[in-house]
Order: C-alpha cells, then structure tokens, then sequence
C-alpha cells in the first residue's frame, strides 16, 4: 500500500511538472519587482519590449504607467566660430572699437572691454588688441582686424536626476543648465 501512495505522487510529480511553465526566469523576476512598486532599470540583457510581452502573457495590468522614461538623446557637440572686427575709435590716441559679425559680443570679450567716452557720441566699448589672443582669437592677416575664435559647446546629461559634477575650466565661456543636461561653451 506504500509502495501504491509512492507511485501515485511519483505520477502525480511528473503530471505537476509537464504542466509547468517554461519562462525566462529573469524576465519574471523583473515583472515581481514591477508588481512591488519598485522602478524598471535598465539591463543590457532585459529590453522593457520584452519586459512588457512577458507581462502580458501573466495578464499584469496597466504595465505602461511603470514604463521606463525614454532614454535621454543628447544634442551633437557643436561646434561654432566668433569672428570678432576691430575697428579704430576716431580719437587721437588707438582705441579699438570691437563689433562681432555673428551677433553681440561674447560675454568673455565684453568683460575685458572698457567704455569709451568721445565728444559728442555715445559711450563705445572698447578694448585692448592684445587681449583677444589671450582669449583664443586668432587675426587673420596684417591688413584686416579681424580676429576668430574656434568653440565648441558640449552637452553634459543628468544622471539618477543629478548633473555631473564639471570642474570649471580656463577656456570656458557659458555654462547653462537645462531640465536634462548642463552645456559647457569652450573656446579651443
């Protein structure tokens, strides 16, 4: 009579098992930590597609409002060049005047110019000719003032909803924070 109870869950064992479900354990794993409250994070093995199919094949509800947010794509590096003109004051003694040809001066530029008073006129910027290689511009020719600087603007993205940590450099021009990533102007 043992022997008949043993044979009996024997078969019973074998019938349990030919009706389990062959799913991947990981996927599964993941749909129980969803169920739990806890967020999807991202793994090179576990596609949120995927995700989503095993989840529904479990009949889960509302899986969507637990989707991940989709993935932050960041502006290209962008370069960029400042053409600066320097044009001579009408005064007796040199003063340069400088006038961008691509919008108003940049901030740098600006804080190394002095305000020029002449009879007569409105106040002018102006600044020494010697400061713009020191900030990066480069003259063209011996016949023109024009003077161009080569930058470049770099896109920093959050992490876990905080922005990187960028030390500041001596070549840095603007910094700007946006909702999802910090940009870094430099001049090369």
């Amino acid at each position: 009579m043992v022997r008949q109870r043993q044979a009996g869950a024997a078969a019973t064992a074998v019938a349990v098992a030919s009706v389990g479900l062959d799913r991947d354990p990981e996927l599964f794993t993941e749909v129980l930590r969803l169920l739990r409250g806890y967020p999807f994070k991202r793994h090179p093995r576990i596609l949120w597609s995927e995700l989503k199919k095993e989840a529904d094949f479990y009949q889960v509800p509302d899986l969507n409002d637990l989707a991940p947010p989709p993935p932050l794509v960041l502006p290209p590096e962008m370069p960029a060049t400042t053409t600066i003109r320097l044009c001579r004051a009408p005064t007796k003694k040199t003063h340069w005047i400088p006038r961008s040809l691509c919008g108003p001066l940049p901030n740098d530029v600006r804080n190394k110019s002095y305000h020029l008073s002449i009879c007569g006129a409105q106040a002018l910027q102006a600044i020494d000719d010697s400061v713009l290689p020191k900030l990066g511009f480069v003259q063209h020719d011996d016949d023109t003032m024009d003077f161009t600087r080569k930058e470049k603007t770099v896109f920093y993205a959050k992490v876990d909803g905080l922005l990187p940590e960028v030390p500041v450099h001596p070549r840095e021009m603007i910094r700007k924070t946006d909702e999802e990533w910090l940009s870094v102007t430099y001049w090369q």
